[in-house]
């Protein structure tokens, strides 16, 4: 996620720089969630076909193996509705996740993140009722309301199903941080809308950190998803994965089906304004959803993600998925990267301004790096931003008309430059920087440690080193430490001395 423009209207590229930034259903009103808590609550049987047959349709054929491959990741299942009061819009359901253990030592607990909670979303998440194979557990939760810790006994190598019975509400017409998590104009922006899977490691533990920095907020790895939705029959949904199903009900609402297969978290747009335009990059189906007006920019913005996933396929590796989704939205700020899926903001939603493309192709970049190259992006912001920003000077210098590659370079120089501290290092956890700094530090100085790399040792050599870090990282999680790691390798340098002068 991305963070608003802080540059000033005297650099004559400022906007180069600016960051680019929801089985077993409840008997359910469509008004106000009910559930009956007195009930037998049995997990629903989650497949009656192998991962590797259902999940196929959201990968293309090569990457089919990949599901066999990660066979354990995590896997959601939801039935969920959503409904409308005059001032909230609410998605309410049952979810079904299947974990298994993949550490060395027996897990007590196993934590789900309630992002909703946290101030910067301004929602409301609750979770009513918490099972683990058919017996019914008391969960904790924290202060913040964002971390649920469900109590298990899990061995190594098992499995557990949690069901989950939970709602989750957000009003209408307020905007907290970036509107990322937002009900506005007829529309709803609702990523991360049921509890998600924290990450679990040896070192640390389960990842349970709630500061929120300027929308660096959302850690989990690869699951598979198959989430329902019954909602209007006049909304139309824009999420990660692809829809595999969709059906008209009695009561004048649309049931869709949704799958995702190997992403990290589940992004959920929706509006009954949004209309399509459609195009094709290496086998990947480009869907670009805009709103009233927006038909024009809607067919430059297709271009420049076909653009987008042509050079970053070829420099970096392919796009595993069929279907990329890019969507016009109410955010505040320039765009926001979800699995599979990029929001770009209503206000940057103009063909004629050359803005609209760095929008696209940073948000684009987000897929290699955060979508299929995970990374901790509270604690190291500089891993993903950085290198969506570095990704957007090698677009430039193939595609971008009128936008030289130097002038990218130059525009970033002008900014951190300019900055008051400009000897900030780029590895600090993003709470830690002073106020003000995350813009030009991470998304100006950050692309341009990889400019020096490249000025050193040439950009087709750092080309083909960051293809091996996709390579060895795809579906997993980064550091900064693998990252150097994998570099020197591929270059065959020691990278010490420039990663401890420029990251620290």
């Amino acid at each position: 996620m991305d963070v608003p423009s802080q540059a000033s209207p005297k650099h004559p590229l400022w906007w180069l720089s600016i960051p680019f930034l929801l089985i077993s259903m409840l008997i359910l009103s469509i008004g106000q969630p009910s559930y009956a808590q007195d009930e037998t609550h049995t997990p629903t049987a989650t497949f009656s076909v192998s991962r590797s047959e259902y999940f196929r349709p959201d990968l293309r054929e090569p990457f089919h193996s990949d599901i066999a491959v990660h066979n354990t990741a995590p896997l959601y299942k939801g039935d969920f509705r959503l409904t409308f009061t005059d001032d909230q819009a609410i998605l309410f359901g049952t979810l079904n996740v299947i974990y298994t253990n993949r550490s060395s030592h027996e897990l007590d607990t196993i934590v789900f993140r309630l992002y909703p909670n946290l101030p910067a979303y301004g929602g409301e998440m609750t979770v009513h009722y918490v099972q683990v194979d058919t017996r019914e557990v008391q969960p904790e939760l924290d202060e913040s309301g964002s971390v649920l810790a469900v109590p298990v006994a899990l061995p190594p190598g098992q499995e557990a199903e949690i069901l989950l019975q939970f709602e989750s509400r957000v009003n209408a017409g307020e905007i907290h941080l970036f509107a990322q998590y937002s009900y506005l104009n007829n529309a709803l922006a609702l990523p991360n809308v049921f509890p998600l899977l924290s990450v679990y490691t040896h070192e640390d533990g389960w990842w349970q950190n709630t500061t929120h920095v300027q929308g660096q907020g959302v850690f989990s790895e690869v699951s598979f998803f198959d989430i329902s939705i019954t909602a209007p029959a006049e909304w139309i949904f824009v999420t990660s994965g692809v829809s595999t199903a969709s059906h008209l009900n009695g009561d004048s609402t649309r049931t869709t089906r949704f799958i995702a297969s190997l992403v990290r978290d589940f992004g959920l747009l929706a509006s009954p304004d949004y209309r399509t335009v459609s195009g094709t990059a290496q086998d990947v189906t480009i869907d670009v959803h805009y709103l009233p007006g927006g038909e024009t920019a809607a067919r430059t913005a297709l271009q420049y993600a076909i653009n987008a996933v042509n050079i970053f396929s070829a420099y970096f590796g392919p796009y595993p998925y069929t279907e990329l989704d890019v969507a016009e939205t109410f955010t505040t700020t320039g765009g926001i990267e979800y699995p599979g899926l990029v929001s770009i903001q209503s206000d940057s939603w103009n063909a004629t301004e050359r803005y609209l493309e760095t929008l696209v192709v940073h948000e684009i970049a987000h897929q290699w790096w955060y979508g299929l190259v995970g990374n901790r992006q509270m604690e190291e912001v500089f891993v993903d931003e950085a290198l969506a920003q570095y990704s957007l000077v090698l677009y430039a210098g193939v595609y971008s008309a009128g936008i030289s590659q130097s002038e990218v370079i130059d525009s970033y120089e002008e900014i951190w430059r300019d900055f008051s501290n400009p000897d900030l290092t780029l590895g600090q956890p993003a709470a830690d920087y002073p106020r003000g700094a995350l813009f030009p530090i991470i998304y100006n100085k950050g692309p341009l440690f990889f400019v020096e790399l490249a000025n050193r040792y040439g950009q087709e050599r750092l080309i083909g080193a960051l293809s091996t870090f996709y390579f060895e990282h795809r579906y997993g999680i980064a550091t900064i430490e693998s990252l150097q790691q994998s570099l020197s390798d591929s270059l065959g340098v020691d990278l010490t001395e420039i990663f401890d002068e420029w990251v620290g």
